[in-house]
């Protein structure tokens, strides 16, 4: 159950087998059907999300109610609001399940107690918002400077990995 993000961990940092398992007891298992919101606008975002099975996006509505959609995540991948999650306020987004998923939910108290407890947390976490900051970057990048057709293009060589997941 913990063996993809204890790997996804060990890739930044080295960490113990003790201090894994302490990671891991921070974690709480879910799983979700199809068409889940795993997050609704308008609640507070109050946990980060690693993805084991299934995929995600998240979205937000424009003024005609149309979903614009600002991320697909899939497995292997860390994600949540972060502006609701740090900001304490309610999420202007939705994450809803595309399929069904498994997933592992970080609360603040639990990632709060992890970067106390041990510095090699905090290098891991800040390079996974590192990481989730360049993917929502280029996001917006091909989203206002692309048209139609790049925009395809460019979801084909980015998304990759949703497409064979989905």
């Amino acid at each position: 159950m913990f063996e993809l993000v204890n790997k996804s961990l060990s890739q930044i940092v080295d960490f113990s087998p003790d201090e894994l398992r302490f990671f891991n007891q921070q974690l709480q298992l879910r799983h979700a059907p199809k068409k889940f919101n795993i997050l609704k606008t308008g609640n507070q975002c109050d946990f980060e999300i690693f993805l084991i099975k299934g995929c995600v996006r998240m979205y937000c509505n424009n003024d005609a109610e149309d979903d614009l959609n600002l991320g697909f995540f899939t497995e292997n991948c860390w994600f949540c609001d972060y502006d609701s999650y740090e900001n304490l306020k309610p999420s202007l987004y939705t994450i809803e399940t595309l399929e069904e998923c498994t997933y592992l939910v970080l609360n603040k108290e639990g990632k709060a107690l992890l970067c106390e407890s041990n510095p090699k947390f905090k290098v891991a976490f800040k390079t996974f918002i590192v990481k989730y900051t360049i993917y929502l970057q280029n996001r917006l990048r091909v989203m206002m400077a692309t048209n139609a057709r790049n925009k395809y293009l460019d979801f084909l060589s980015f998304e990759s990995d949703l497409l064979r997941a989905c």
